[in-house]
């Protein structure tokens, strides 16, 4: 029997995008099932932009009408994961809760650091703009609620945040959540057990080398995108 590799998983995502919270979890249960060596990275993607006051631009929402729909397709999945997501207004960005990656990186506890935002967005309903509600995270996980509020009000740390999720969106990525599993791309999310098998069948090189893994049976579920940038017409001379 072939040795199994470690398997690379690069996961992009987004804390307003409650198909990221279901499908972080569904990615953990794979892992646990596969029973494989995993390496994640997280890789954060700003969905939309902001004006002054971390206040999201509105023409880039969905309409509430289509949110209501899409939150009603969700509750019963969130259930069936246990957990649960509430509908919020999409009003806030996200920018100071993702440059928090970078520092929980630095900190070594990313995955401590996303499951409490997540939580504080979906099932408290909190606004992570909020340096208030980011601080008490930051105090829950022992760090130093100062300097991390420092960090991540930082301006060349939220550059380069926005510079890896602008990277991401020129190299091919349009919504989230995305996985790239040792080069192989999932746009949206699957049950945990076909992602699991997928995991397995990327963990034995000689499979890797000569074919490519078959399809998940289940259509991925893939519903933010980043909205596109509308381009001005040039204006006709006289």
């Amino acid at each position: 029997m072939a040795p199994k590799m470690s398997v690379h998983i690069k996961s992009y995502f987004d804390f307003l995008c409650p198909w990221c919270y279901i499908g972080k979890i569904r990615l953990e249960k794979a892992i646990r099932e596969a029973k494989i060596k995993t390496e994640t990275e997280w890789v954060p993607f700003e969905l939309y932009a902001h004006q002054d006051e971390h206040v999201i631009h509105r023409e880039h929402i969905h309409s509430h009408e289509h949110l209501d729909k899409i939150y009603q397709q969700l509750t019963p999945i969130a259930a069936k994961e246990k957990i649960i997501i509430r509908q919020h207004s999409y009003e806030r960005s996200s920018r100071r809760a993702l440059t928090g990656i970078l520092f929980a990186r630095e900190h070594g506890k990313i995955e401590e650091y996303m499951r409490c935002v997540y939580a504080e967005v979906f099932e408290y309903g909190n606004d992570i703009s909020s340096l208030m509600v980011l601080g008490k995270i930051a105090l829950k996980l022992g760090w130093n609620v100062e300097a991390f509020l420092r960090y991540i009000d930082d301006s060349k740390n939220q550059n380069n945040m926005v510079h890896l999720s602008e990277t991401s969106k020129r190299s091919g990525i349009h919504g989230v959540p995305t996985y790239v599993i040792n080069g192989y791309t999932l746009a949206g999310t699957i049950p945990a057990h076909e992602l699991a098998q997928l995991l397995l069948e990327h963990s034995h090189p000689s499979k890797k080398i000569i074919s490519t893994p078959k399809k998940p049976k289940s259509k991925a579920t893939h519903i933010f995108k980043s909205p596109k940038r509308k381009s001005k017409k040039p204006q006709k001379r006289r």
